[in-house]
């Protein structure tokens, strides 16, 4: 018996240091002393985790990049692999209140300029982080991102998109049942609807996913179907139960 309670006990520990699960994806972020370590995960993009502060230094000698009001990445030399990257912020504790900005980027490519590098421009300005490449201006605040090029609106297809705190992807121009998609992709659901309205295209919505499915998803969940509701006045997409 005392053998048996022996192994058990061994089994258990064993299981504990040396079980675990896969990872979870997204960037891993630290934050300690004025410091904010990044790691990047670039399979497909880019993706970028920054706070809103006007200012701040930053010096990473493997990519030899600088930072001046503005945070400058050599494309051709991130997209490789996952790197740590250390933003320092002098004399500044990083604020709680102000949370990390998840900015993510598939397919988006910037192409080489005469005599220079591949890279992006982040600039903070009165507290929104406006990001700014060739042919590319985006402004983000408030947990949503939004990209145009040139300030337009383009065609399908295109890597325009707006990304919501809850990393919920969206197109500028995206279909219902790409957005079914994504739902059922975050939040683990089954999202079903008139299926003639597929390939309805919504264009330039504005969608506070934090707000909006934070506090239907009790519904959501239990009910398994629902209806979609856009008010474009309010540019607001309702889900509700059928």
């Amino acid at each position: 018996m005392k053998r048996m309670l022996l192994g058990l006990m061994g089994y258990t520990l064993s299981c504990s240091l040396f079980c675990c699960g896969k990872p979870k994806d997204g960037p891993i972020h630290v934050r300690s002393d004025g410091y904010y370590y990044v790691m990047w995960h670039m399979p497909q993009g880019l993706r970028v985790v920054l706070d809103h502060y006007t200012t701040f230094d930053f010096d990473y000698n493997r990519f030899a990049i600088s930072l001046a009001g503005g945070l400058y990445l050599k494309a051709d030399s991130i997209e490789s692999a996952g790197r740590l990257v250390k933003i320092a912020l002098p004399g500044m504790e990083l604020s709680t209140r102000n949370a990390a900005m998840a900015i993510e980027y598939y397919a988006w490519d910037i192409p080489a300029q005469a005599g220079k590098p591949n890279y992006a421009v982040l600039d903070l300005e009165d507290g929104f982080v406006k990001i700014k490449g060739k042919n590319t201006d985006t402004v983000v605040s408030k947990g949503v991102c939004y990209i145009t090029k040139a300030g337009k609106v383009m065609p399908g297809r295109r890597p325009f998109f707006m990304i919501s705190a809850d990393r919920l992807l969206y197109y500028d121009e995206i279909t219902l049942g790409k957005l079914r998609e994504s739902i059922e992709g975050l939040y683990g659901v089954r999202v079903a609807f008139d299926e003639q309205f597929t390939n309805s295209v919504l264009y330039n919505v504005d969608i506070d996913i934090r707000k909006n499915l934070a506090a239907q998803l009790p519904a959501l969940t239990a009910s398994g179907s629902f209806d979609f509701t856009l008010d474009t006045y309010n540019k607001v997409l309702n889900i509700r139960p059928r």
